[in-house]
């Protein structure tokens, strides 16, 4: 594999479906994406980079396809690129926290589709950076999460002064009951009025 070519200590492993790769010899692996996760035991959690790229553009081959990845992927920092249609972006983003780069792959054969490569991290210079759209829709996204947890926080502490407020309402409430079913003699009003029949 071409990693090697440049660097023959680096290991890799080959995962395909197509048989052809046998040449690869013990660097091939047979993988159907049907089973995600019938592969060897020792190859779990096992790998700080991976690169994917699914053979179909449907949401249950992507789904697939990250139960793979989450198999493979090293505990701590792993590293991932991943080639798949446009149509995929959004679906990248939630099943695996992936971002679009600047960079387009093309196809000789002209294909309809247009792919894109996605990563979990910043490529920096490399591979064109990350989309700068998707940046800014990051940040639009972060600045609205804020908003709306201060905002949430503002309506939980106005729900308690509120609750605070209707508590001292029904004690006031409760207190103004017992005064007005207080019995008449005990009403001072009415010991004012006896006494002055009394004196006349």
């Amino acid at each position: 594999m071409r990693s090697q070519k440049i660097d023959p200590n680096v290991p890799a492993q080959i995962l395909e479906y197509d048989k052809r790769f046998e040449q690869y010899g013990s660097e091939f692996t047979f993988y159907d994406y049907n089973l995600p996760k019938d592969l060897p035991s020792s190859m779990k959690h096992s790998y700080p980079i991976i690169v994917a790229d699914p053979p179909y553009l449907s949401q249950e081959c992507l789904e697939k396809v990250a139960q793979t990845i989450s198999f493979l992927t090293r505990p701590g920092q792993t590293y991932l690129l991943l080639l798949t249609g446009e149509v995929q972006r959004d679906r990248a983003s939630k099943l695996l926290g992936l971002r679009p780069c600047a960079f387009r792959p093309e196809h000789s054969s002209k294909l309809g589709n247009e792919f894109r490569l996605y990563t979990n991290y910043d490529p920096g210079t490399n591979l064109g950076g990350w989309e700068q759209i998707w940046l800014i829709l990051c940040g639009m996204s972060l600045f609205y999460e804020t908003v709306m947890r201060e905002l949430q926080k503002e309506i939980h502490d106005q729900y308690w002064e509120l609750a605070a407020v209707r508590v001292r309402m029904l004690r006031e409430i409760r207190r103004l009951r017992r005064a007005l079913l207080l019995p008449v003699e005990d009403c001072p009003a009415n010991h004012t009025n006896n006494n002055d029949d009394n004196n006349n």
